[in-house]
């Protein structure tokens, strides 16, 4: 069953146009989910999300504060069909990712989670989208015409400097856009090659080094800098923290991955005539405007200068569309079709724009209080397995400096399951004298 699940989800991470709400796969996958989930619905053990910690609720209410964001959302073709059929595979994608870690649970009085089964289906998960993807490709399939259609914006510089290839970069088949796809790959390959650094199976260490050279390779083709940046930081760390008994988490360490992305774009044109730095560089402008990225933030924090009730509560989803601020720099992504909606290329400024400062303070405070959580219950397990959902926690932070990673998109997805794995976990700790199969036993 839990590998029908996979598969299901796998097809629903899938880019859509917005004209195609109606498509006929994803209202079928739809509908499959909702079918499966309902011969579950006594086993599923959704207490996790009753009489909870803060954590769920600050979970609840950042979902809810987006699902009002759709209902008021800036797209021209949207409807509120097309934003109660988002609402409702949000919630159905939680109810799968709560049917598959029940399948999972072990069968005996205890009930123990197999924690080496439970992170390898959460690296399985994008895996299997990027290989789907990688299929595709080969066999010169574009469902949804997205390459067909999708402007000229280069080559991958990295793959040119190091290896002499000429790739074009453009989205695959089942994803809209570089960047987001590219988000994906990175988070991808972060909790790939935790978990080959944290299993004490040999064949899961096998898979997970797959899937980190799979991801890696795709990170490759779309040049995706930023994602890069962020596994090696978050590698770095890992190897000087050793394990998150030594890492207390706190508001400013979260603060500091968020904007260090930021300060490197921003400084970056100090290098932009190094050499050692040629093969991160596009053309002659790309690192010292950040790859446009200054022009989107300047518009966008002049917007927030003046202070407006619709800061408070945002503007709706494309909030950047609604304080019409994408206007002015519509002209400066011109090669795309809608350039209004290009986004403001950083989490922080595009929640102020959809759900306003209300909802960027409870995001903020969503992923402390997520990351305080996983650090409690490895003090209390001395699991390290659990470094891999606070490294996806760390890359969501990190990349989100330079990209929108909060609409529908595979990496948004991840998210979704990050938090209800933790807030799954969390509730079971607090019912079960031991967690874990492996409970205490370090790797």
């Amino acid at each position: 069953m839990k590998y029908l699940y996979i598969l299901l989800i796998t097809i629903l991470f899938s880019d859509y146009k917005v004209s195609e709400y109606t498509n006929i796969i994803n209202i079928t996958v739809l509908f499959g989910l909702i079918l499966i989930s309902f011969t579950n619905w006594k086993k599923i053990e959704l207490y996790s999300f009753q009489k909870q910690t803060i954590l769920s609720k600050l979970f609840i209410i950042f979902l809810i504060l987006l699902f009002i964001s759709y209902l008021r959302s800036n797209i021209d073709s949207s409807s509120v069909t097309y934003s109660y059929y988002k609402i409702i595979i949000i919630i159905i994608m939680i109810f799968a990712t709560l049917s598959v870690i029940f399948e999972l649970v072990k069968q005996d009085d205890k009930k123990n989670v197999d924690d080496e089964k439970l992170f390898f289906f959460f690296i399985t998960i994008p895996i299997t989208f990027i290989v789907s993807n990688y299929i595709f490709e080969l066999l010169s399939i574009d469902i949804f015409d997205y390459k067909k259609n999708y402007p000229q914006i280069g080559f991958s510089e990295m793959l040119r400097s190091l290896f002499g290839l000429e790739i074009q970069r453009l989205p695959l088949p089942l994803t809209s856009g570089v960047n987001n796809y590219g988000s994906f790959l990175g988070a991808s390959a972060i909790i790939s090659v935790t978990f080959y650094s944290t299993t004490k199976i040999k064949k899961f260490k096998k898979y997970s080094l797959i899937f980190f050279i799979l991801s890696i390779f795709g990170l490759l083709i779309l040049d995706m800098r930023s994602s890069l940046l962020a596994i090696i930081f978050i590698v770095i760390c890992n190897r000087f923290l050793k394990d998150l008994n030594h890492l207390k988490i706190t508001g400013l360490f979260i603060s500091f991955i968020s904007f260090l992305p930021i300060l490197l774009v921003l400084t970056s044109f100090l290098v932009t005539n190094s050499q050692y730095l040629d093969f991160l560089s596009r053309n002659s402008e790309d690192l010292a405007t950040g790859n446009n990225r200054n022009i989107l933030w300047a518009l966008s924090l002049n917007e927030l200068i003046s202070f407006k009730m619709n800061h408070l509560i945002g503007f709706g989803e494309f909030g950047q569309v609604g304080s019409k601020v994408s206007s002015l720099w519509a002209k400066d992504f011109s090669i795309f079709s809608n350039s209004e909606y290009v986004s403001t290329h950083n989490i922080l400024l595009q929640l102020i724009l959809d759900i306003g400062y209300i909802g960027l303070f409870v995001y903020y405070t969503l992923i402390i209080v997520a990351s305080r959580t996983i650090r409690k219950m490895y003090i209390t397990t001395k699991n390290r397995n659990l470094l891999v959902l606070q490294n996806f926690i760390f890359y969501f932070a990190f990349v989100g400096g330079t990209e929108s990673l909060n609409y529908h998109n595979a990496t948004f997805w991840m998210f979704i399951f990050t938090f209800v794995i933790i807030i799954y976990l969390n509730k079971k700790m607090s019912t079960n004298h031991q967690l874990f199969q492996t409970e205490g036993i370090k790797s």
